[in-house]
């Protein structure tokens, strides 16, 4: 059996967003970590904070948001986490089923 830990992510070091942090502090429980990337900013340093972990665990599969249809990093037909706190850039939607 293998423990997989899965997050996406998009400008995390340039949204103070602590990845680097949230996957070391679950790479000890997982045989494989892998993280979706989404085509960052040049000026942000997500894939060198990553990269940095230095583990052979981490997976990193590079990807291309769609910001049409995402303008904001989140589907606008669905509503944001809260009127006061809308969905960050890093890439969660929400869906019908956590509402």
């Amino acid at each position: 059996m293998t423990i997989s830990g899965f997050t996406m992510v998009r400008n995390g070091a340039k949204l103070y967003y602590p990845i680097k942090q949230a996957i070391a502090s679950i790479l000890p429980i997982c045989d494989e970590f892998v993280v979706a990337l989404g085509d960052c900013d040049p000026d942000d340093t997500t894939l060198q904070e990553i990269q940095s972990i230095g583990s052979d665990k981490i997976k990193i599969i590079h990807t291309v948001w769609d910001l049409e249809k995402f303008p904001r990093g989140w589907n606008t037909r669905t509503r944001p986490i809260s009127p006061s706190r809308p969905a960050p850039e890093t890439g969660c939607s929400m869906s019908r089923a956590t509402r």
